[in-house]
């Protein structure tokens, strides 16, 4: 069986994410394309100056709901509503929304598509990343999922988040980041409390609103 049919047999319920699963937050957003952006960069949701609502998810990384002390990737899924165009997927062909999503992390640790297919097909036999991670061929992907759940996190709002691997934006290649307006910081004592990044950004959103600089870089160099 899969791992979510062993997690979840009937009457298990509710029924819960196979990634990503614990919520750290979900707040109403709006997601601004500013005016004079370089010609190469006006496409799709980029092609003119507009304001779309969106929903911003903070997530942690891992399979099960566990203490925000566990090391963890960090997840930020960005949905903008009302978003014209043909989509990718056939079964979101003519839907109107987009989704960014970004870990806070600025590599992604699988060198391509079939690696991660592997990966995730050893995850889901046992729940664990260790059987696909030993082998010394694997070690500089282990390395690289190792930093990235190292990383200080004390609140999801003043963090910063990478898509890690590469999309298209018309012909280019590109990546795109969010970071908190004014700059991120991750300097401090992580929360005590097992839901402590929830609680953080409950704390920040009482006081005040939240606001990140979306940003897309364009590939310039193929080898580097």
């Amino acid at each position: 069986k899969g791992m979510t049919e062993r997690k979840y047999p009937a009457g298990v319920r509710p029924m819960r994410r196979d990634a990503h699963t614990k919520t750290n937050g979900c707040v109403k957003a709006e997601f601004t394309v500013l005016p004079d952006l370089p010609a190469a960069a006006r496409l799709g949701l980029f092609k003119a100056p507009a304001t779309y609502q969106a929903w911003i998810r903070f997530s942690n990384a891992f399979s099960s709901i566990a203490s925000d002390r566990d090391i963890d990737v960090r997840g930020m899924a960005i949905k903008v509503m009302g978003v014209e165009g043909e989509k990718l997927l056939d079964k979101e062909k003519h839907e109107k929304t987009q989704d960014f999503l970004l870990i806070n992390h600025n590599v992604f640790f699988s060198p391509s598509t079939k690696a991660y297919l592997e990966f995730s097909r050893e995850y889901v036999k046992r729940e664990s990343t260790l059987g696909y991670l030993v082998r010394p061929d694997r070690w500089k992907q282990a390395g690289i999922l190792y930093r990235a759940a190292r990383q200080n996190m004390i609140n999801p709002l003043a963090s910063r988040y990478w898509s890690s691997v590469p999309f298209a934006l018309g012909s280019a290649a590109i990546k795109y980041s969010a970071t908190p307006c004014g700059g991120a910081s991750t300097g401090g004592r992580p929360g005590t409390t097992v839901n402590f990044l929830r609680e953080a950004m409950a704390a920040h959103l009482r006081e005040r609103e939240a606001c990140f600089d979306f940003a897309v870089q364009f590939q310039t160099d193929p080898v580097k």
